[in-house]
C-alpha cells in the first residue's frame, strides 16, 4: 500500500531537513527523497530504468553512489508502506507519534 499524502508530505519534509542537518549523511537524504517521490508518484515520476539503476546503486563501490542508492531503497520501501524499523514495538513501529521520539531522534538514536 502506498503512503498517503500527508505521510508522504512529513517524509519528504523530514528528509530536506535532516539532508541540511547532517552533511555526511546528505547524498543519503537526496536518494531517500527521490525513493520516496519514485513509489509515491509511480510511472509519472521516472521510468522502470531510471528505477533499477537508483535501486541498484545501493551495491555500488563508488560510495556516493551507493549512499544514494541506499537513501533510495529506503525511501521507496517506506513510501510503500514499509515501517522504518521492525523490531520496534512501540506505537505500531511509527517512529512519528512514538512516545520515545525526543527532539528529533527516535529509540534508536536515528533522525525521524
Amino acid at each position: 500500500m502506498i503512503i498517503d499524502f500527508k505521510r508522504f508530505q512529513t517524509e519528504m519534509s523530514m528528509a530536506k531537513t535532516f539532508q541540511g542537518l547532517d552533511p555526511a549523511k546528505a547524498e543519503w537524504w537526496i536518494g531517500y527523497q527521490r525513493g520516496l517521490r519514485q513509489a509515491y508518484h509511480g510511472p509519472a515520476f521516472g521510468t522502470e530504468a531510471e528505477h533499477l539503476q537508483w535501486y541498484e546503486a545501493a551495491d555500488s563501490e563508488d560510495v556516493t553512489r551507493a549512499q544514494r542508492g541506499q537513501g533510495y531503497r529506503k525511501g521507496f520501501n517506506v513510501a510503500l508502506g514499509e515501517v522504518r524499523y521492525h523490531d520496534c514495538q512501540m506505537d505500531k513501529s511509527d517512529c512519528a507519534v512514538c512516545s520515545l521520539t525526543n527532539y528529533g531522534r527516535d529509540c534508536h538514536n536515528e533522525p525521524v
